[in-house]
């Protein structure tokens, strides 16, 4: 299995080395190959200088191109022939038998919509766009000076400046892990697994690995927060429906019943919470709580080993006489922050909560 980077590249060859950089430093992954998707006039204006960079500084020699004939992209003619480089070159990759990692970042913004979307479709594992300002500054500054020149004849002085270029301190990257999109439960259990919840996580198979081998493999725990917003935005707001027969079980009932309790007006609160299709249990009610205000607060995790209904325990607490209160406790499945936010707001809005 080989290491091969597949990479769009516009008028500034940085992004390439840059690519190089990020995934050895980043995410330890050695790169075997580049291949390298770009117009006629990026290879006729900087290709010596990135293949003579590439071999000096970086002792990197096995940079494949595929070209567009043309000085640039024109016209939907042009895009779709751009795409159809982007597609040989992934197929040449072969994401199937090797480990491949795509970075969208070089070329005009149709090249990076395209190359996500070929990405997904040609099942990718993982996306990068790497990022860096003083890199575009200084290659603002020198471009036109190193136009049509190797690395190896530049003046010591530009060679520095092309080396701060492609190779930036403060090289960064926006991360797409795009093997968790492939299924939602994909998505539900590295959320959970990133949120200290690794019950599902080693069982899930993707390409014959397990989703946590893939995780460990592109450190997503170290930006956990960052992969939990993408997920949290891609999943849907309102929870997923918990199974049509939903699991009647006798309620665990906590604390003293007072005098002040409407058992009515508990009976009339279970039955709105029981037509809510992503509650899949009223789980206790506790009759030992004051509290003048409806309010919902989210918990931990439920502790089922059925992934479809694992989800966040939340707490509905119900007002009733002279500040008595009950608070039931609900297995949902909600498992996202959204969607926590949507459940809350949902119950503290029932009609029993409204009185």
């Amino acid at each position: 299995m080989a290491n091969i980077l597949v990479t769009s590249m516009g008028l500034s060859p940085g992004i390439v080395t840059e690519g190089i950089s990020y995934v050895k430093n980043n995410l330890n992954i050695k790169i075997d190959k580049v291949l390298v998707i770009t117009t006629q006039r990026a290879i006729n204006d900087y290709k010596d200088l990135l293949l003579s960079y590439a071999k000096t500084e970086m002792k990197f020699n096995n940079i494949v191109f595929h070209v567009l004939p043309k000085e640039d992209i024109e016209d939907y003619r042009d895009q779709l022939e751009m795409i159809k480089k982007m597609r040989d070159a992934i197929l040449e990759a072969d994401p199937k038998n090797n480990e491949v990692v795509v970075n969208i970042a070089g070329g005009r913004k149709t090249m990076s919509a395209d190359l996500l979307l070929l990405s997904y479709m040609f099942n990718v594992n993982y996306i990068i766009h790497v990022l860096s300002d003083s890199a575009e500054a200084i290659w603002r500054e020198i471009s036109e000076n190193v136009k049509n020149k190797s690395y190896d004849e530049l003046k010591p002085e530009l060679k520095e400046k092309v080396k701060k270029a492609f190779q930036p301190e403060d090289l960064s990257a926006v991360t797409y892990p795009l093997f968790i999109l492939k299924d939602k439960n994909y998505m539900k259990a590295v959320y959970l697994y990133l949120n200290n919840n690794a019950r599902f996580i080693s069982n899930l198979k993707y390409k014959g690995k397990s989703l946590k081998e893939y995780v460990d493999r592109y450190k997503l725990r170290e930006n956990a927060d960052v992969v939990k917003s993408l997920i949290n935005f891609l999943e849907d707001t309102i929870p997923e429906r918990a199974y049509n027969n939903k699991e009647k079980y006798e309620l665990k009932k906590g604390g003293h019943p007072v005098k002040d309790i409407d058992y009515n007006r508990i009976e009339s609160i279970v039955k709105e919470i029981e037509e809510i299709e992503f509650v899949y249990r009223i789980h206790r009610i506790d009759f030992n709580v004051t509290s003048k205000e409806c309010k919902a607060e989210g918990g931990d995790y439920t502790d089922y080993d059925d992934l479809k209904i694992v989800g966040y325990k939340v707490f509905l607490t119900l007002p009733m006489k002279n500040s008595h209160a009950i608070t039931l406790e609900l297995h949902t499945t909600a498992y996202t922050k959204d969607q926590l936010e949507y459940v809350k707001n949902l119950l503290i809005n029932l009609k029993e909560c409204k009185k």
